[in-house]
């Protein structure tokens, strides 16, 4: 008897009878995340207040002004959340399919319309509690602006359509087209950001140990800047190397969209979204800060092509994992953790199709061991040889996190609480359709939800919406990836699927509209001032700000021994050739006001000259003991 009901509970999951609508399918993902988002901020205070407990008067006064607001141990907590309600939208889902199945006794359809009540009712709590405001969004409210858009999409529509076609001179066309968007800079670097790339290099040059070296970008960006300063190329120049990574971003997702996605015109519309949010939507230029360019945030391609083309458990996905632990050391563990999150998915979805035979489990177990331990071996010696080179330097970085610098809490109306439901309909329909697809998809599929899911820690950690847009290259791709399995899905002949195929298509066309509308204001200021800037032949902007060391060096009376304190201190020891000292630096990645005296103090025994270079760093000037003081030329300068 149990067996033959659970034999009936199984039949009804995996009939397309019991499998719900796209909308119904969205009211199970959304009622996940609710009750998941109720969950976290009743424990948010106790989650908020695990931070390293530390006074604020203990802290330099830079870093006191980034640890106003601490969110604990969010950034973890977040990151599970994700995938617990990834797993809840499937039990629901279950719940569903069962009672829908069982519809015929009375006390399955009072429960089947209960579940509906409470999707609902869910449903309008999470539209109530969180509204809807994309991220960073500046939209032109007139009439003009919403025709303008439309036209733009419908334009977009039939020029993709006539692309298919005509599929060499397109990609030939992309080529070209993508160069003005991404070798236009519209305003100014942000010399602070890059500090903490060059500082690095910098200190590598003058061969101090890695272990002395604070890394807050990891080893892999300072490393080219230690090879840009080798050959001598103006530093400015240096953001050319971010275009072109943006650039390059954006033609590999083209491509490896085309490749993957069974719908091949979405690979179109994907790239005009990208974009469109890469370009347009984000709050400022798109290399204006370094950290932020592909050559940064978005390795995970990297990683999701190697499992479409050679498969999860090719060497070179290991190899892959252990240069990026070893050079890319905070997003080489999270990839490294979604590898390992795919490949439990993988060993589940084998077990759950060899349940009944206890013999074929033992094989499977055998034979994802066997597939995975080249790769983790690789890991495991990568963890190894990264902890050898980087020893205290990783300790140093991990304190930022710990005390809480510069993170942020997420807001009860982040529009982050959209892409947790995406993430989840895409996950249910990438398993609903797992048979059905080619091979790789799926595993593939898997790979670049856990991977979008760790890209996410950049915005868990500081929480700002703007940090949505900057991770956005994963997650647009997960939601084209959603588009193109509704596609499959409802793909089907027959007058019944008409209407819903017609919806489907023009998805892609509806979310290209939504960026244009909400967009708008940032499209038409980025748009003027790149017509604006190839009117003038100009691609990048000068450095805004002169690093004069010959006044320092009448000052310091020509001394080596010089120590720089302030914002930009970087740029004055990289053009006045000095040997930057202290395990932190720039000077503003200093934590604790004790220990940066005591290095200050130690400096002004050994002969040093400590160059104040602005008025905002007086605060350290108490608890120095020094002889002499000279004010000149803005700069101040004291020493034994």
């Amino acid at each position: 008897m149990l067996i033959n009901k659970c034999y009936k509970i199984l039949s009804a999951l995996r009939s397309n009878k019991t499998f719900p609508s796209v909308f119904a399918i969205l009211l199970i993902c959304i009622s996940s995340v609710m009750i998941l988002y109720k969950e976290f901020y009743f424990f948010a205070p106790t989650i908020w207040s695990m931070n390293r407990e530390v006074r604020l008067e203990d802290l330099t006064p830079y870093t006191r002004y980034w640890a106003r607001e601490y969110d604990g141990i969010e950034t973890y907590c977040l990151y599970i959340l994700t995938i617990i309600s990834i797993f809840l939208s499937f039990f629901i889902l279950c719940v569903y399919r069962v009672l829908l199945s069982r519809a015929e006794h009375f006390i399955f359809k009072i429960s089947y319309f209960l579940l509906w009540f409470f999707l609902l009712l869910n449903t309008c709590l999470f539209l109530i509690n969180i509204g809807f405001d994309p991220p960073m969004s500046c939209p032109i409210l007139n009439l003009w602006t919403y025709l303008l858009a439309v036209i733009a999409s419908v334009f977009v529509y039939f020029l993709f359509k006539t692309s298919v076609r005509f599929e060499k001179i397109s990609i030939w066309a992309v080529f070209v087209i993508l160069i003005p968007f991404c070798f236009i800079a519209t305003e100014p670097i942000n010399f602070s950001d890059y500090s903490y790339i060059f500082a690095p290099a910098l200190r590598i040059i003058h061969h101090f140990k890695l272990s002395e070296i604070y890394f807050r970008y990891d080893l892999l960006l300072s490393l080219l800047a230690v090879l840009w300063m080798k050959l001598g190329i103006d530093l400015n120049y240096f953001q050319v190397l971010g275009q072109f990574s943006l650039y390059l971003f954006l033609l590999v997702s083209f491509f490896f969209s085309k490749r993957l996605f069974l719908k091949k015109e979405l690979s179109f519309y994907l790239l005009a979204a990208l974009v469109l949010i890469k370009v347009f939507a984000i709050m400022s230029d798109p290399v204006f800060c370094f950290q932020v360019t592909p050559l940064r945030l978005d390795w995970w391609i990297l990683l999701a092509i190697l499992a479409h083309e050679k498969g999860l458990y090719c060497k070179w996905m290991g190899l892959s994992l252990g240069f990026l632990i070893i050079f890319h050391n905070a997003f080489g563990i999270i990839y490294t953790i979604g590898y390992l999150e795919t490949a439990s998915v993988l060993l589940l979805v084998d077990f759950m199709q060899n349940i009944p035979r206890i013999r074929a489990l033992k094989a499977i177990l055998k034979k994802h061991f066997k597939c995975n331990l080249w790769n983790v071996a690789i890991i495991v010696l990568a963890f190894v040889t990264s902890t050898l080179m980087f020893g205290s330097s990783l300790e140093s970085a991990s304190l930022y996190q710990s005390i809480g610098i510069g993170f942020l809490r997420i807001a009860e109306t982040s529009f982050y609480w959209y892409v947790i439901v995406m993430i989840c309909a895409a996950s249910i329909y990438l398993f609903n359709l797992k048979e059905k697809l080619p091979d790789g998809y799926f595993t593939t599929g898997s790979f670049l939800i856990f991977l979008a899911i760790g890209n996410s820690i950049y915005f868990y950690g500081r929480s700002h919406e703007h940090n949505i847009i900057n991770i956005a290259g994963s997650l647009v791709f997960i939601l084209f990836m959603l588009f193109d399995l509704l596609t499959l899905k409802y793909n089907c002949p027959g007058k019944n699927n008409a209407l819903k195929r017609l919806s489907l298509a023009v998805l892609p066309n509806i979310f290209i509209l939504l960026l244009l509308i909400f967009y708008s204001e940032r499209i038409d200021l980025i748009t003027v001032k790149k017509l604006d800037n190839i009117k003038k032949l100009q691609f990048i902007y000068p450095i805004p700000v002169s690093f004069n060391t010959e006044k320092i060096k009448e000052l310091t009376n020509g001394s080596a021994n010089v120590y720089f304190v302030g914002e930009n201190d970087f740029f004055y020891y990289y053009y006045g050739e000095y040997v930057p000292q202290g395990h932190f630096l720039p000077y503003n990645s200093w934590i604790f006001m004790q220990e940066l005296v005591g290095f200050m103090q130690d400096l002004i025994d050994k002969g040093y000259y400590i160059v104040f270079l602005d008025e905002n760093n007086n605060d350290v000037l108490p608890g120095l003991k020094y002889n002499k003081i000279v004010e000149k030329y803005g700069f101040k300068v004291i020493r034994k």
